[in-house]
């Protein structure tokens, strides 16, 4: 099925329609457009950090499970990873959600009624 979102992009008529803009109106929608692109890349930086960080505690946590004394339980160790693997993927996500809050619109200016 089909989502609404996935409609075709007329990308002249979006080109059109940000010329006919006002330059402080052009000028938000600009800094909207690169604090989302912001917001994305920062998320992706997020996901691969989380990835690298849950990979290298895994590794850990297995070995120090392969060299601890077979009669204690260390089977703890296996949570760990996952632990920071959420630690990493909160606090980028939350900084993302911080940067990717937009500036309030520009004040909206009209003619001036002189009396």
């Amino acid at each position: 099925m089909k989502r609404p979102d996935d409609a075709p992009v007329d990308e002249a008529a979006i080109a059109e329609a940000i010329r006919k803009l006002r330059p402080e109106e052009a000028e938000h929608f600009l800094r909207q457009l690169e604090r989302a692109i912001a917001k994305r890349r920062l998320q992706l930086w997020g996901y691969l950090a989380g990835l690298l960080v849950w990979a290298v505690s895994m590794f850990f946590a297995l070995a120090y499970y392969g060299a601890a004394d077979s009669q204690s339980f260390r089977a703890w160790v296996f949570a760990l990873p996952f632990g920071g693997l959420a630690l990493v993927l909160w606090g980028m996500g939350a900084l993302a959600e911080r940067m990717g809050r937009g500036a309030p619109p520009p004040p909206k200016v009209g003619p001036q009624d002189g009396a």
